[in-house]
């Protein structure tokens, strides 16, 4: 026993002599509570069973500090020795047992929130500290865990009179600190010091952050351990960090890096403790990025913060801390790429991190961010739930905090824009008074927000540019100049401030350019020009900072100011920059709905920079941009990876086609016009039509196939009939004049048309809608008696295609609809189609039903009106649908379609419970098909940006169709077996789509009416 004994105070001296070799103290401490759990239970005497237990309590505090969660039975074992030591009330360890128990106390409140144990510390401590029999080294220790009690009470709730207590006890052990006690006791101050300056605690004299800062300006002082040398590093950054989030020097954020450096390096990789510094570091690099726009610094700041949050034995308060470091990151990083999902993760996370009722600090913070980010969702879907959630978040924090400080300017700043969007929604709704009011809360709420903010601190930019905007709204909304004139102040102030080339200074300069090019807009000429120019070099400076979410916006609106003054060059390379961007911005976002915003108005601007690059004479680059826009923009909006256009991709597409490419794109402005040819010549031909004009022939066209549901008794058919033809005549015969007409000359002056079997047109946006393939005059011949033309969405699509088998296998996939939408027709076009083939599948889904008395066009009812359709049903139909076009050349789709003009993707195939084009968004299809979709509408695409490329044909293409045959308006039901009958004869007998399209309308063109046959257009090779 006596031997177990010496071998026990030996491993106690070796314990001591090696705190600093890992490897060793974690073998010897295991040992040590093994010999020590050992000599508990043999007969000794008094004092040594006091050595032994005393020792016990520091070794299992220490072992659960190495090992984590999984030693809680440690902590657990430690607290209980520990209390019995104390009420034993043993003179001679008093003190000792009592610092010993507060120690495994305030291990158990970090591990588990234990606030219980906290409130035990202070009640232990806090008597012990004032015995004046207590030596001064017994005095520095119980009063260095004391601060450090009361410190975590102050966090927890947020009590002044808990930090100036911290400080004071920290203070006495500084007074006459034991040299192992100093390098600690410097850190702990200084952290307490660093959050009275962030909460706007008064504590003691002096700037708390002054001399937080004085306190870490030299190196570690005494012997240190690692960990407690990392902890010094750590604070020492964190109080630079603060240092410079309040003067705004980068000398200091470079401190802070160095510092952290320093703070990384201590601890191996796998260390427990290392979590907290990367938090810590993260928090850093996201400042680096808020300092210079550093794309790679936020990227590193949220892998930094959620590989910490990964680690093993966090306590919960670690989890809470980390997880609102990363809200706040992935917050910022939707403003800069628009995914969704990194919204949607960052309000989860704090949603679940509040659930868990977190201490105050971290709580505030966290609400502060969620209602953020609720803010920034709000923004992109206008729940305005998110909006009443948010405000209700940063109410309670400002109810908590107070005191003027910086976390009471964020959260001030926070809910001005939340109260801004807030208004702008009333107003919308027409509650102008209410938006008022809430408008003058916002304002109020970010002055002061800035009042309390240093004006060196870079926070004052943001805060700054965020009163603008503010007054800005104001001065729209009361009409008060003076709001409108002092935005601008604001926004040149912070300009001034801000870091250039950062992205806090390109949202600035984009901003402000925007303010003055709305004074410009309100001011005649020519005293408007000094606001245009200045907004224009703005832009200019905006797309310099290379940010792609500014870049998009910027240069749409510097090409058109410079489309306006006929800069052409100018106009061209701002129009290309904001493409560029919204290409780079589409490949960042894996949702289809963020995919459209970032494609919002690509087309519009593609056709002005091409018009732009034609009238600078270069029509090659006018090529690029449209095919840029038809044809990256629509494969990256499907899902599918994209590379940039070059001019040698079209002209190599154009030699596959055997025949010439045609591209056509219309602008407010005027039109254009491209032939390209094999041998790689552009033609540009300009065209008098503006987009209005365009919309202006399509509404027509409409309105002439729209149901007549007011109509009393039969409709006359013919009548009926009648109108439809004139209305596609006229739409025909506008389409030669001012679009076709000039593009024949053109292509007939270079015999583009001499000796090609095919003519490929690219319609860009709109245009798409109109018949270009057919149009012509009474003394002209349309395109398709010319050659075989073939509607492309981008010359991508022309790939390298089979031969067209001479006998191609089929399926034909009919559905007849119910009650007023059943399709008499259908179920003898389907059998007809099928009787052409030598190898055909059939599907018929009969129906009963009656036919209305008028002409049956293939589209519900519901698409027609305008009202919302019904939605396709979840389950396995587009599966079922995908399957039935494997192993095939020819698929007949015959049925209505519910076009969503709006939302394309929700357009729906009426086949089974319904067909999604969303549920084919991204997927391929089994085979290369030709897809014949005998549907009204099925060759349109939406109507309104960003979603003028996505249709049913272009969708089809691009998930691997070989060619589609679709209609650019509604389908008689009755006529179309004739047609479609005709149509399949020649694909069976081996004539190629687009051919067989040509060769069929040729032959019923001089029998029929064209409303009957000419909506029909091939799309792809």
């Amino acid at each position: 026993m006596r031997v177990k004994v010496l071998h026990y105070e030996s491993l106690q001296r070796a314990l001591d002599d090696n705190l600093d070799d890992e490897d060793k103290l974690a073998d010897l401490e295991d040992e040590s509570v093994q010999v020590g759990r050992e000599l508990r239970t043999l007969p000794l005497d008094a004092d040594t069973v006091r050595r032994v237990e005393v020792c016990l309590v520091t070794d299992l505090v220490r072992r659960f500090r190495r090992r984590g969660a999984a030693a809680l039975a440690d902590l657990e074992e430690a607290i209980a020795l520990g209390r019995t030591r104390v009420r034993a009330g043993d003179e001679s360890t008093w003190a000792t047992d009592r610092v010993n128990l507060a120690s495994a106390l305030l291990t158990s409140w970090e591990e588990r929130e234990r606030a219980d144990h906290l409130e035990e510390v202070v009640a232990l401590l806090e008597p012990a500290l004032a015995d004046e029999g207590l030596d001064g080294e017994g005095r520095t220790v119980i009063a260095l865990n004391l601060g450090i009690a009361y410190s975590k009470r102050f966090a927890l709730r947020r009590d002044p009179a808990d930090l100036e207590r911290a400080v004071t006890t920290y203070e006495i052990v500084l007074a006459d600190p034991a040299p192992d006690t100093v390098t600690g006791t410097r850190a702990n101050l200084a952290l307490a010091l660093l959050a009275a300056h962030e909460a706007g605690v008064a504590v003691g004299t002096g700037d708390p952050l002054d001399r937080a800062v004085a306190l870490m300006r030299d190196e570690p002082v005494g012997p240190t351990r690692a960990e407690e040398a990392g902890n010094w590093w750590d604070t020492r950054a964190q109080v630079r960090l603060a240092q410079y989030e309040r003067d705004g020097l980068t000398e200091h954020l470079e401190e802070a890096g160095a510092a952290m450096g320093r703070a990384l390096a201590v601890l191996p990789a796998d260390h427990p403790g290392r979590a907290g510094y990367l938090g810590t570091a993260a928090v850093l690099d996201f400042a680096r990025y808020g300092r210079r726009g550093e794309r790679r610094a936020l990227d590193t700041a949220i892998s930094r913060a959620q590989d910490a949050r990964a680690r093993k034995g966090l306590s919960p308060q670690d989890l809470a801390v980390l997880a609102n470091q990363i809200c706040l990151s992935v917050t910022e990083r939707f403003e800069q790429d628009g995914n969704r999902d990194d919204l949607d993760q960052a309000i989860s996370l704090a949603r679940e991190v509040l659930a868990a009722g977190p201490r105050l600090d971290v709580e505030m913070a966290l609400r502060v961010n969620l209602a953020h980010a609720l803010h920034q969702r709000f923004e992109l879907t206008r729940d305005r739930r998110d909006l009443t959630e948010g405000i209700a978040c940063l109410r309670r924090v400002l109810g908590r905090r107070r005191a003027p400080s910086p976390e009471r300017a964020v959260a001030l700043a926070a809910a001005g824009g939340m109260y801004e969007s807030k208004a702008l929604a009333l107003w919308a709704d027409g509650q102008v008074r209410t938006a008022a009011a809430d408008l003058d809360q916002a304002v109020r709420h970010t002055r002061e927000a800035l009042d309390l903010t240093p004006t060196t601190s870079p926070d004052s930019v943001i805060y700054l540019m965020n009163l603008a905007s503010r007054l800005s709204s104001r001065a729209e909304l009361k009409d008060t100049p003076e709001d409108f004139d002092e935005a601008i102040g604001c926004y040149e102030t912070a300009l001034d401030r801000a870091e250039e080339s950062s992205s806090v200074y390109a949202r600035i300069a984009y901003t402000l350019g925007c303010q003055y090019a709305s004074r410009a807009e309100r001011t005649p000429p020519p005293d408007n020009l000094g606001d245009l120019q200045r907004a224009c070099d703005l832009w200019d400076d905006a797309l310099a900072a290379e940010q792609p979410y500014v870049t998009q916006f910027a240069g749409q609106r510097l090409g058109d100011v410079a489309f306006q003054f006929e800069l052409w060059d100018k106009c061209e390379q701002a129009l290309a920059l904001a493409l560029d961007a919204a290409r780079a911005l589409t490949a960042l976002r894996p949702h289809l709905e963020d995919r459209e915003r970032a494609r919002l108005a690509v087309q519009g601007t593609a056709a002005v920079a091409a018009l732009a690059a034609v009238r600078a004479g270069a029509p090659e680059q006018a090529v690029v941009h449209l095919e840029q826009a038809s044809a990256t923009l629509l494969a990256e909006a499907a899902g599918r990876p994209a590379d940039k256009v070059v001019l040698a991709d079209v002209v190599a597409a154009a030699r596959r086609l055997d025949g010439p490419l045609v591209y056509w794109a219309a602008t407010y402005a005027g039109a254009i016009a491209l032939v390209v040819t094999g041998d790689g010549v552009v033609t540009p031909v300009p065209l008098d039509v503006t987009t209005t004009e365009i919309d202006e022939v399509l509404a027509g066209l409409r309105v002439a196939f729209e149901p007549d549901d007011a109509a009393d008794g039969p409709v006359d058919t013919d009548a009926q009939l009648d109108s439809w033809n004139a209305a596609v005549e006229e739409a025909g015969d506008w389409t030669w004049r001012a679009l076709v007409a000039r593009v024949v000359e053109s292509m007939d002056a270079v015999d583009a048309l001499e000796g090609v079997s095919a003519v490929g047109l690219v319609p860009v946006g709109r245009l798409a809608a109109l018949p270009l393939t057919v149009a012509r005059s009474e003394d002209s011949e349309a395109l398709f008696e010319r050659a075989v033309p073939c509607v492309l969405p981008n010359a991508r699509s022309i790939g390298h295609a089979e031969p067209w088998p001479t006998a191609p296998r089929a399926t034909v996939v009919c559905e007849a609809g119910e009650g007023a939408d059943h399709l008499p027709a259908i179920e003898s076009e389907a059998h007809r189609v099928a009787s052409c083939y030598d190898h055909a599948e059939k599907l018929v889904t009969a129906s009963t039903g009656t036919a209305p008395p008028d002409r049956t066009a293939r589209r519900t009812r519901s698409s027609a009106g305008g009202s919302d359709s019904a939605p396709a049903a979840p389950g396995g139909a587009g599966e079922e649908f995908l399957a039935r076009l494997r192993g095939v050349d020819v698929a007949h789709i015959a049925c209505h379609l519910t076009l969503d003009f709006d939302e394309p993707l929700n357009s729906v195939l009426r086949y089974g419970p319904g067909i999604r084009l969303a549920d084919l968004y991204g997927r391929t299809l089994p085979s290369p098909v030709h897809l014949v979709l005998c549907a009204c509408d099925s060759a349109l695409t939406g109507t309104r940006l960003p979603d003028e490329a996505i249709g049913p044909a272009p969708l089809l293409l691009t998930a691997g169709a070989r060619s589609v045959l679709a209609a650019l308006w509604p389908i008689d039901d009755a006529t179309a077996p004739d047609f479609m009958t005709e149509y399949h004869r020649r694909l069976a007998h081996g004539e190629p789509p687009a051919t067989a399209l040509a060769h069929t309308q040729r032959a019923v063109s001089t029998t029929l009416p064209p409303a009957l046959w000419a909506s029909f257009v091939h799309v792809g090779r």
